[in-house]
C-alpha cells in the first residue's frame, strides 16, 4: 500500500479535494476506511477530510471500518470521531 499512499499524498499536494464525493456520496475517507489503508486514512484526516461525511445511505467512514472488522482503522477514526 505504500505506493497508493504516495499517490494520495501527491494528489493532496497538487490540490486534490479530500472531500470529493461520488454519486453515492462516498468520499476518499470512506474508501480508505473500507479498504483498510491506515496511512491513507491518516493522510486524509490530516489534510481536512470530513470524518462525519455520510454516504447516501447514512454511513460514516467509521461505520465502514467497523463493518469490515478493521480494528486498526477503527482505532484511527475513533479518536477523531470522539474528539468532535
Amino acid at each position: 500500500m505504500a505506493r497508493l499512499d504516495n499517490v494520495v499524498e501527491m494528489l493532496i499536494k497538487k490540490g486534490a479535494n479530500v472531500n470529493a464525493r461520488t454519486e453515492d456520496r462516498f468520499t476518499p475517507l470512506h474508501w480508505a476506511a473500507q479498504t483498510g489503508t491506515a496511512m491513507t486514512v491518516h493522510l486524509l484526516l490530516e489534510n481536512g477530510a470530513d470524518k462525519d461525511a455520510k454516504t447516501s445511505d447514512g454511513k460514516t467512514p467509521l461505520d465502514f471500518a467497523e463493518m469490515n472488522g478493521n480494528r486498526q482503522i477503527t482505532k484511527i477514526l475513533e479518536p477523531w470521531w470522539k474528539f468532535w
